[in-house]
């Protein structure tokens, strides 16, 4: 591994519920990209960060675990935090030592006490926050469903000085066959197969959903906007219905 500067450095809190995919994210996350060997799993008793007897035992986390990646000229450690509210204070320790946080959410369970709670205290810190439905090859998951709710209880009167309308989750999925994208300077992997029909062939991120994505990313970044609106046309042939 190769000496990296701070600004080469990302620090990645891993939070949410417990049993929301946390632990198998990282493992997969690290597997893809090189850094990871093998590709555990928590049932085996493999998983990359789950490596205390008790862990294993139980089979779910129960302290902090550590794991890190490399890509794009970039080291990313990712903080893998425990989603049983026994050990919330763990969690938040993660997220104090962390640039920003990846909360995690099952796609059949959708948002459930331990996701609000370290959304909150993301927000709180003001960290950004990238929310990941996993497991969408789980019988009844429903990403339609995990975003209307992501989108309701994220807008909550609490959080809306911080979160507000300007800051409006915008709902990404890439195809589900094996395939890397590359746009720019983004890229992203995707593993296996998984047969998810409900999303298959459907044109997920709107026009309008881009054009808030244009807003927030400023008069820098037009060249990115205007090329990511170009290829979503293209690639649907048509602009999506329901917009102008």
């Amino acid at each position: 591994m190769r000496d990296y500067d701070s600004a080469g450095i990302r620090n990645i809190a891993v939070v949410g519920h417990g049993a929301s995919g946390k632990t198998s994210l990282v493992d997969a996350l690290c597997f893809a990209a090189g850094s990871g060997k093998r590709h555990g799993a928590i049932k085996d008793g493999t998983a990359l960060t789950d490596h205390l007897p008790e862990e294993i035992e139980r089979g779910y986390s129960i302290s902090l675990g550590c794991a890190y990646l490399e890509w794009m000229e970039s080291k990313v450690n990712f903080i893998d935090t425990p989603g049983s509210l026994d050990f919330q204070g763990d969690a938040l320790a993660g997220l104090t030592a962390a640039d920003g946080a990846l909360c995690v959410i099952g796609a059949a369970s959708g948002v459930e006490v331990g996701t609000e709670r370290m959304f909150r205290a993301a927000v709180a810190r003001q960290d950004p926050v990238l929310f990941v439905v996993s497991m969408m090859d789980k019988e009844h998951a429903d990403f339609d469903r995990v975003y209307r709710q992501i989108s309701e209880r994220t807008h909550r009167q609490e959080q809306t000085e911080v979160v507000g309308s300007r800051h409006r989750p915008i709902p990404l999925h890439h195809p589900h066959q094996r395939s890397i994208a590359q746009t720019h300077q983004t890229r992203g992997i995707v593993i296996g197969r998984p047969q998810i029909p409900e999303v298959k062939n459907q044109l997920v991120v709107s026009r309008s959903d881009l054009r808030h994505v244009r807003r927030a990313a400023g008069p820098t970044d037009e060249t990115l906007a205007g090329h990511t609106l170009r290829v979503g046309k293209r690639r649907g042939g048509h602009d999506p219905p329901g917009d102008a």
